[in-house]
């Protein structure tokens, strides 16, 4: 019996070594990498923001940059909470990649009465498939749009290799961002996010993957499934879409654990623009689930995971079970 455990533990053993390493990659701590600073616009709007320079940092050199927009529970005036979701997955889970970029995270203000959004829109349910044309361009989106011009005039920008990212809330400034300013992307990823999809056809050449819950009960699926079906029918070929089944909101901590996403992102150059060859991961399905006008600002933080490797998020509980299947085996052998 005792051989028989000493086995099975080494069995175990084995296949936890056989998966990648960067499952268990520690977490970066992005409080103290990011500098605190703060814009003032040319009309006196304040916007707190980070700002992450490569540890190597030259103006000799050209780097990538990545605009994070956090969700509506990092709302704020500190400085620091926009930081708490997304951002520590990017460093950690991106085999260093996200390290040799030029990153740029600004807080929307948490202001009394609470009406400082990305996006202007009434909610997130209804707002889902709302009209840039009807609600126009919100103060701290004009802020930080003012801001990436101050951060391509004073730092080492590679223009080609801007890239844009955002959950929940920051998922809707995500699309806005990019419909209102398409050519200066090179690729986005868009999270459980609702957009404008009549303006398909200003981004349908843009490298674009997203994802969403199914079972989403804050912010409708539809707002995204609807945005991905108007870039095809436009004849985009370069949109990627996960339709996570019977996932609800909380999606970001599965999303940038994916080593793949950063592969996928940093492959995109805007002056060279590239096919996505590779089948959708996922369909779009249809769920029975109703959402409901749930605010964000309630959403817990995701578990300090460590990072997906290519045999997913399952990988570890299939050593579970077959670990669990064995013993139950030997058991009853003896």
């Amino acid at each position: 019996m005792k051989k028989r455990i000493i086995c099975l533990i080494t069995l175990l053993t084995v296949l936890l070594l056989s998966l990648p390493m960067h499952i268990y990659a520690d977490t970066v701590n992005v409080q103290e990498v990011f500098e605190k600073k703060v814009y003032v616009t040319q009309d006196g709007y304040s916007l707190n923001y980070r700002l992450y320079l490569p540890e190597d940092y030259s103006e000799d050199k050209e780097y990538p940059l990545i605009l994070f927009f956090h969700g509506a529970g990092e709302k704020g005036n500190e400085n620091e909470l926009q930081l708490r979701l997304g951002v520590d997955k990017m460093f950690s889970c991106s085999s260093g990649k996200v390290e040799q970029c030029i990153v740029v995270a600004p807080q929307c203000p948490l202001l009394t009465p609470d009406t400082a959004k990305w996006v202007d829109v009434p909610n997130w349910v209804d707002g889902c498939t709302y009209s840039t044309d009807a609600i126009p361009e919100s103060k701290p989106m004009k802020a930080v749009v003012e801001l990436l011009g101050v951060i391509k005039n004073d730092y080492s920008t590679d223009e080609s290799r801007w890239y844009v990212t955002g959950l929940s809330m920051g998922g809707f400034a995500t699309w806005d961002i990019i419909v209102r300013h398409p050519d200066l992307w090179a690729a986005a990823i868009p999270v459980c996010g609702g957009a404008d999809y009549r303006k398909a056809e200003l981004i349908k050449d843009m490298p674009i993957w997203t994802f969403h819950g199914t079972a989403d009960p804050t912010v409708p699926y539809r707002g995204t499934e609807t945005m991905v079906n108007a870039l095809k029918a436009a004849g985009s070929t370069t949109v990627r879409y996960d339709a996570m089944q019977n996932y609800e909101h909380n999606i970001w901590g599965a999303v940038y654990s994916l080593p793949t996403l950063y592969t996928w992102l940093f492959s995109k150059v805007k002056a060279e623009p590239v096919v996505d060859t590779e089948p959708l991961d996922t369909e779009p399905q249809v769920t029975d689930t109703q959402p409901n006008n749930t605010d964000v600002q309630t959403e817990a933080a995701e578990e300090r995971s460590g990072c997906l490797g290519t045999v997913g998020i399952g990988a570890v509980a299939v050593v579970a079970t077959a670990g669990a299947a064995v013993a139950v085996k030997l058991k009853k052998e003896d």
